[in-house]
């Protein structure tokens, strides 16, 4: 391991030798056997206490830390007997004798064992250079040494301090957004994403032809003096936020034009008025980190336990298809590629669920199908209870039909003993899938949803890759709003749009619990039907542990139908697609002519809670 380490180290520079002066220090690894005959030190340390010593002793990290703690087993002693064999003059007698010992744990306590100087430095994984630089420091100081390598200051490349600060006046003068998700006044500057440290290392050099400064130098000031990154958060922002901002703007530009003096009963108005504006802008903002401080304690809870498990999920942007350069595209209608993403918090893994508008629409019924795959094909099975995060999209996510399918499985099918859903506060939704959907290419060069699915594969790599279904092939929408009907009530008296958490447990059979804000105690409703006379619940029998899979209906019938005008443009952009296969999926589509254009071939899914706050 040195030896690479060594080799690398010699062709390496900056960061690569940053990175490896860490991995000399954590990759210390287990020695031979010292064949010890006084102390049997490898008999009586077991190969468990072995790995746990050189594991503890990796994790230090730091060359000094690390020396300290070496020192700490090593005691100097005076020499109680001198035997030269070359006589008093061309003797080289020692300062000192020296003992060495080892941290074992023995019935549950930590002892230290004496050892020999070989198995010390076996135990360790350290050279006899080492051992012996920190005894001779102990000997002639009684000093732990400190690591100087670096310390140096005749340094004849050292960048002059007038490179320094034009760099950091270059870097200040970029004009970036700042975050709006947080209610902590955070430092970091987000620049576009079409730009990465080595354009700005280039920029600044076409700026200061004269001022020579390499890669490495320019990155590390980058890195360690400035909160920097690359990328938007999001192009959308809260509309409270706004509107509370521009308000107090101008409410501050009022107050500055009136004095106390001159008219004090207009300026008391108006700092009344801006004082209640700023509590409730820091109270919309606290709902808003409230929201992020439940998801990130459920992220943490799921990594300890197999029990508990956290998603995000949320319909990402539509895709068009074909998406070609061509300039008829901008004028003629393309098939949306629609992609609904799931995410779990406790790995990283994150599933993409994909169909054309020709599979599935994106209603309640397509989510309940897609998360009825989720939850049987890749949740693992001995996961008991789930947390969901998802935006309030009244459509898909937060609605009666969701709400039925989560508390059929938790108190008929026995998946879970419990299910919750939590819902962020409007304009401040911004999840994981939403940063997983910033990683794929939008501009990419497609002819089919195929094409789009292999952008999706190749979008990321760590954790690890996106998986991505195709819906044609591996789901089936089925009618879970009709079904449900059946087995609850017709309506329910739950006013959804307030909701912030709403839970399903397998010991209320017969209740939903939910709350408007995300403290406070929980109400619960009656979600299935009522009792007869005779204290039968009229719902429909069902065998529990068992769901009735046959009594679903699909949701559709075959492929969905694509109005005239769309499938016309779709034909014309054919004649731009370059393989034959794009040709054959886009004569294959179905058309109705009675279809008209709807509005939500063009427009996302929007949450629509209005006035929640």
């Amino acid at each position: 391991m040195d030896c690479e380490l060594s080799e690398l180290s010699s062709s390496s520079d900056g960061r690569e030798r940053d990175v490896l002066k860490k991995l000399r220090a954590t990759t210390h690894e287990l020695g031979p056997d010292c064949n010890c005959k006084r102390y049997r030190c490898f008999e009586n340390i077991s190969v468990e206490e072995r790995t746990r010593i050189i594991r503890e002793f990796n994790n230090l990290g730091n060359y000094n830390d690390q020396s300290k703690y070496l020192c700490g087993l090593i005691t100097v002693l005076p020499v109680m007997r001198r035997r030269s064999r070359f006589g008093d003059d061309n003797a080289q007698y020692n300062l000192a004798s020296y003992a060495y010992r080892v941290r074992v744990f023995c019935d549950g306590k930590l002892e230290d064992k004496s050892v020999c100087v070989k198995a010390f430095i076996s135990i360790h994984g350290i050279s006899a250079k080492r051992v012996q630089t920190l005894r001779e420091s102990l000997a002639t100081t009684g000093v732990i040494p400190i690591d100087k390598r670096g310390k140096h200051k005749n340094r004849p490349r050292k960048l002059s301090d007038e490179i320094v600060n034009k760099v950091e006046g270059f870097l200040k003068s970029l004009k970036g957004r700042k975050s709006h998700y947080s209610l902590k006044d955070s430092n970091k500057t987000y620049l576009p994403d079409n730009l990465n440290i080595k354009k700005l290392h280039s920029m600044f050099e076409n700026k200061n032809p004269g001022q020579k400064i390499s890669y490495e130098s320019f990155r590390n000031i980058f890195e360690t003096k400035f909160n920097i990154n690359f990328g938007y958060p999001r192009k959308d922002t809260c509309g409270t936020c706004d509107s509370l901002k521009a308000e107090i703007a101008t409410l501050t530009e009022k107050l500055k034009n009136t004095t106390p003096t001159s008219a004090p009963l207009v300026h008391s108005e108006i700092e009344k008025e801006l004082n209640k504006k700023q509590l409730e802008k820091n109270l919309h903002l606290r709902k808003a980190e409230k929201f992020y401080k439940v998801k990130r304690n459920y992220r943490k809870m799921s990594m300890k336990t197999d029990t508990l498990e956290a998603i995000s999920m949320d319909f990402q942007k539509n895709l068009p298809t074909p998406n070609i350069t061509t300039n008829d595209a901008y004028y003629r209608r393309q098939l949306n590629f629609i992609t609904f993403n799931v995410h779990i918090l406790s790995s990283g893994q994150s599933i993409f669920y994909t169909y054309d508008e020709s599979v599935a629409k994106k209603g309640a019924d397509d989510v309940c199908s897609m998360l009825f795959n989720f939850i049987y094909k890749i949740l693992p099975s001995q996961v008991r209870q789930l947390i969901i995060f998802c935006d309030s999209c009244a459509g898909q996510n937060k609605n009666i039909t969701v709400f039925r399918f989560f508390h059929y499985l938790v108190t008929e099918k026995m998946r879970f003993d419990l299910v919750k859903m939590v819902f962020p506060i409007r304009g401040h939704s911004y999840l994981e899938c939403d940063r997983n959907m910033s990683l794929v290419n939008c501009n990419s060069y497609t002819e089919t949803p195929d094409d789009w699915r292999e952008v999706l594969l190749t979008s990321r790599t760590k954790p690890s890759p996106f998986t991505v279904v195709d819906c044609e092939k591996d789901i089936i929408f089925q009618n879970w709003t009709d079904y449900l009907q059946v087995h609850y009530s017709k309506k329910c008296n739950l006013k959804t749009r307030p909701i912030r958490i709403i839970e399903f447990r397998k010991e209320s059979s017969a209740l939903i619990f939910h709350k408007d804000t995300y403290c406070g105690m929980y109400a619960s409703t009656v979600i299935t039907k009522k009792q007869n006379k005779r204290g039968r619940k009229t719902r429909q029998s069902s065998t529990k542990g068992n769901i009735e899979i046959n009594a679903l209906k699909p949701l559709y019938e075959g492929k969905l139908a694509i109005n005239d005008a769309k499938y016309k443009d779709l034909l014309h952009l054919k004649q731009f697609l370059m393989k034959e296969e794009s040709h054959k999926f886009y004569e294959n589509l179905k058309k109705n002519d009675g279809i008209q254009d709807s509005e939500d071939e063009y427009v996302d899914n929007i949450p629509l809670d209005e006035d929640e706050d």
